[in-house]
């Protein structure tokens, strides 16, 4: 489904910016979903970029919109697979980095929602766990 909105944005010219945690988006299927990965007129560009972490995917988005770049979809596939720094660093006992990612989430996305909104942009979250 997110493909789907991705290439219906970009024949509307919005840029499209797909953050892929999970490295697991084929070039194939996006364009079988409608996206344009080549430039091409009359479309907004498409931008495939490996989400490394959550503080990455938001501090991208924040400077794509200082920027002064209007109309954009951000993707983000999937918040579920996208750790937080502090997780990367850590041993594997899961109190070590409780509450990590919620905390950095709930500022990042209030400082980034009055940019959006000023930008006639979008973010779209995926949050997805596979077993």
């Amino acid at each position: 489904m997110a493909a789907q909105i991705s290439g219906n944005a970009q024949k509307k010219g919005y840029n499209v910016y797909y953050f892929d945690s999970e490295s697991a988006i084929s070039s194939e299927f996006l364009e079988q979903c409608g996206c344009v990965l080549e430039e091409s007129e009359g479309y907004g560009d498409f931008v495939y970029i490996q989400a490394q972490n959550v503080e990455f995917v938001l501090e991208t988005i924040e400077t794509i919109l200082a920027s002064g770049e209007e109309n954009n979809l951000f993707v983000w596939d999937s918040l579920a697979l996208t750790p937080a720094i502090a997780d990367l660093e850590s041993d594997f006992n899961p109190q070590s980095t409780m509450a990590v990612k919620p905390r950095i989430l709930s500022k990042g996305l209030a400082k980034l929602l009055q940019p959006i909104s000023n930008s006639n942009s979008a973010l779209l979250v995926l949050n997805q766990l596979k077993d």
